[in-house]
């Protein structure tokens, strides 16, 4: 009674084709994405190994490309912050705002990540419109 199923409706009338999800975690977006949309095909990144293993697995039945790095202005290696939520995982420091509204995140361990630009990803592959990102 308390969650209302959010109207689609707009995003059906924008036909997008594309989704290029950015930061997937373990694809939970990618999965409610694709009830919405299940004809468009998902390219999701993911840096994190541990989720991006689960990301590959929870997508596997769907339209899904996912891709072992993160996004960003420039070609390099990074270190992120994992942290004990890893939806709150981030290249940035934790907040103390952030620990204290979400102090089941605290906790973190760093890791190298690979960054590749993404026109250099989709370099020479064409993409369907509409593209969603």
């Amino acid at each position: 009674k308390l969650y209302r199923k959010p109207n689609y409706k707009w995003l059906l009338d924008l036909k997008i084709n594309t989704i290029i999800d950015i930061g997937a975690n373990v694809g939970q977006f990618a999965q409610e994405i694709s009830q919405v949309l299940p004809e468009a095909v998902i390219h999701s990144f993911e840096p994190i190994d541990d989720c991006y293993e689960l990301l590959k697995r929870n997508t596997s039945d769907l339209k899904v490309t996912a891709h072992p790095f993160a996004l960003g202005k420039l070609e390099e290696s990074a270190t992120i912050n994992i942290h004990s939520h890893t939806p709150s995982s981030s290249l940035l420091t934790m907040s103390d705002l952030h620990k204290e509204m979400f102090p089941h995140s605290v906790g973190s361990v760093e890791k190298k990540i690979q960054i590749k630009r993404l026109d250099d990803v989709f370099a020479g592959i064409k993409l369907n419109k509409n593209i969603l990102v």
